[in-house]
């Protein structure tokens, strides 16, 4: 077979993998991109490791959200880890269509992995988006004392994230909220958090102290649209309460409102959060339509 041969690899039909009960993770489908080439999802090299530089895209209707900006955050990321990108990577949305159509799975997200040995893979992997009434009713966050150790790289650390997992299993809490040695409230686990003031201002991170997610852009460029005043600094854990609102943020998540955070209450009906809700429900509408 072919390395490149599209509909060989359709053809052949192969069953997606089960998904692993653990932190690893494994695609699914029927094929997968790797090193440059659409190979069958049985070719594949493990990946989950710890220090993968990796970008996660969410594909919606048969269309990749803001793959432009993921793209480039992976290539800033590999860049600044000191890693040459190949030249077939100059070709990445195109091969990540070609991906898309290989599959019947409308509504998933893609991931993208650069591992330690220097493969460099994308495939679809099995994801739980939050439910509607997650939307509706707020979830649970906890605290955590914890840092990631390079903040502004999308690099994987395993074992800050089962951490994580461990006290989220223990709990029952949808994400952990990470308080840096200062006592303040830096990201979520896997999301982007931020709080709204009684004034109506979002209080969130500075672009210095956390990843800069691909929502989080988004959301704030939405801020500055509809006039929603932002304050860049971490909120301190103990001050939590002091906020009205709070939501994260994340590709897979959108906008999430959070009602609780380690016993603190939170208006999971906030008009600004609301609003903010509704202005990127209207930009991924955009997006699918282009």
């Amino acid at each position: 077979m072919a390395k490149n041969s599209l509909s060989a690899i359709v053809e052949k039909g192969l069953r997606p993998k089960k998904t692993r009960l653990s932190l690893s993770m494994e695609f699914i489908g029927n094929c997968i991109i790797r090193n440059g080439s659409i190979e069958p999802a049985d070719e594949q090299s493990h990946i989950g490791d710890d220090n993968e530089v990796y970008e996660v895209l969410r594909v919606e209707a048969g269309k990749p959200l803001f793959v432009e900006d993921h793209l480039a955050r992976w290539r800033d990321s590999m860049k600044a880890v000191g890693v040459a990108l190949p030249k077939w990577t100059d070709s990445f949305e195109t091969l990540i269509t070609w991906l898309i159509a290989c599959h019947t799975l409308p509504n998933c997200d893609m991931r993208i992995v650069a591992s330690a040995d220097g493969d460099i893979q994308c495939g679809y992997v099995q994801t739980e988006y939050p439910s509607l009434q997650m939307y509706a009713e707020g979830v649970k966050a906890e605290l955590l004392n914890a840092e990631r150790e390079t903040p502004r790289l999308k690099i994987y650390h395993a074992g800050m994230r089962s951490e994580a997992q461990n006290q989220q299993d223990e709990t029952g809490a949808y994400e952990s909220l990470l308080v840096n040695a200062e006592g303040r409230i830096t990201e979520g686990s896997r999301s982007n958090a931020y709080f709204i003031a009684h004034d109506g201002t979002i209080h969130t991170a500075g672009d210095d102290e956390v990843l800069g997610g691909i929502m989080r852009k988004h959301i704030l460029a939405l801020c500055a649209q509809i006039g929603i005043k932002v304050v860049f600094e971490c909120v301190v854990a103990e001050r939590r309460a002091d906020f009205v609102s709070a939501f994260i943020s994340s590709t897979p998540m959108r906008i999430l409102p959070v009602r609780e955070i380690d016993g603190a209450l939170f208006d999971v009906q906030n008009q600004t959060l609301r609003r903010l809700m509704s202005a990127m429900e209207e930009l991924v509408a955009k997006q699918i339509k282009c």
